[in-house]
């Protein structure tokens, strides 16, 4: 039975949802201590665990039967415990908690489990050293966070950045604890203008030694691509101005090395030049576009029909099924098809514009049977001939 899938909270990711119900939970593969291993034997790396915490997890979840929120954690934390002291024991110097829940509301009762899960962990799991780990936005009871017995907490300081910092500017911040502060940007594709990230970790040094922080990215950088290296069509301008995970890695570790007096702070002005450039630039300076702008008027915004005549027009004209199938994201592709060398969904949809089929008919229109056929002939023809003959036919 397929589980339901729903966004990582405000991204455009999406994640499977946990269901939870009576059965008890049990720890069938520590893969944490399997991929920390492999780093360490195959990379010779010392890495840093992450795993989403206990309080977030089963605020994702589904809870079914009689457990209520505290039981659901409670029946959780026996499992959390083992990862964290085999964990310890392979060696691992830091595990990163990632409770991303804390940045929204919380109720009582989630912060007094909160509180007890983490007295526990650091009872029951005395040796590991922890960091707990928000992100994108600022949290809503600074005052208790860091009161709770870890070693280091990680804050977003690009989403929620004021509410952040005026927290650390109020309240201050624990001596005996770490601050891994998310500078950059861990969730868009633009470069970050060191001159400003550089001026916010000086103001976050004034209230915490430099010795117990960390410079990281905001948020894990899953969310963009690999490299801009490989990205060799694009504008010299706008290619310079662009960092996915490989350049924002380069952007924490060049913060770093300037915050440490290893590199002169001379090179951070290079990424607020790249930056000015396509500011500059003329993709960015469209004449046309800000004629437009300039001549747009309050109404050009709005609507001339109301929903209920639009929804009727819609229906007449596309004369959809009452359950239209579609597809979420894209058909199965392979590199080529057809002597084109289109991708199999984009061939598909020349080929229909061909034969003057709306792209939104055929898609939507098509009963689940034949939407079927449609995908296993994306997944194994190439020949024009097939698409045509299946169109022609549907």
């Amino acid at each position: 039975m397929a589980a339901e899938m729903t966004k990582w909270y405000n991204t455009n990711y999406h994640y499977i949802v946990p269901e939870l119900n009576a059965r008890e939970p049990k720890l069938v593969d520590n893969r944490w201590l399997r991929l920390y291993e492999e780093a360490k034997v195959e990379l010779g790396i010392d890495g840093k665990p992450v795993l989403l915490g206990p309080i977030s997890f089963v605020q994702l979840a589904k809870q079914y039967g009689e457990k209520d929120f505290s039981q659901h954690v409670e029946s959780l934390i026996p499992l959390y415990v083992e990862v964290l002291n085999q964990l310890t024991e392979a060696g691992a110097t830091l595990i990163q908690v990632d409770e991303p829940g804390l940045a929204g509301d919380v109720s009582e009762e989630e912060w007094t489990v909160l509180e007890r899960v983490y007295q526990t962990f650091a009872d029951a799991a005395p040796t590991a050293t922890l960091l707990l780990q928000t992100y994108f936005e600022s949290v809503t009871n600074y005052d208790r966070l860091i009161k709770l017995p870890v070693a280091g907490f990680g804050l977003d300081f690009v989403h929620g950045k004021e509410d952040v910092l005026n927290s650390i500017k109020t309240q201050g911040f624990p001596a005996d604890k770490i601050l891994a502060a998310g500078i950059i940007d861990g969730r868009n594709i633009w470069r970050t203008d060191l001159t400003k990230a550089y001026a916010e970790l000086e103001t976050i040094t004034e209230f915490v030694g430099a010795d117990r922080l960390i410079v990281q990215p905001s948020c894990s950088l899953l969310h963009v691509p690999v490299s801009v290296e490989v990205e060799s069509t694009l504008p010299k301008v706008l290619k310079e101005a662009i960092a996915f995970a490989n350049e924002k890695l380069t952007e924490v570790v060049t913060l770093t090395n300037v915050k440490n007096s290893e590199i002169d702070a001379h090179i951070l002005a290079e990424s607020k030049q790249a930056i000015e450039r396509l500011d500059q630039s003329e993709s960015r300076n469209n004449k046309a576009v800000q004629k437009e702008l300039a001549a747009s008027k309050s109404e050009d915004t709005s609507r001339g029909i109301d929903a209920k005549t639009r929804y009727e027009k819609q229906a007449k004209k596309l004369q959809l099924p009452l359950l239209p199938t579609t597809t979420i994201g894209s058909f199965h592709k392979r590199k080529k098809y057809g002597k084109s060398g289109l991708t199999g969904e984009k061939r598909v949809f020349q080929i229909a514009s061909m034969k003057g089929l709306s792209k939104m008919k055929w898609t939507g229109g098509l009963p689940y049977k034949k939407t079927s056929d449609l995908m296993s002939l994306c997944m194994e023809n190439s020949s024009e001939q097939i698409w045509s003959s299946f169109l022609e036919k549907n």
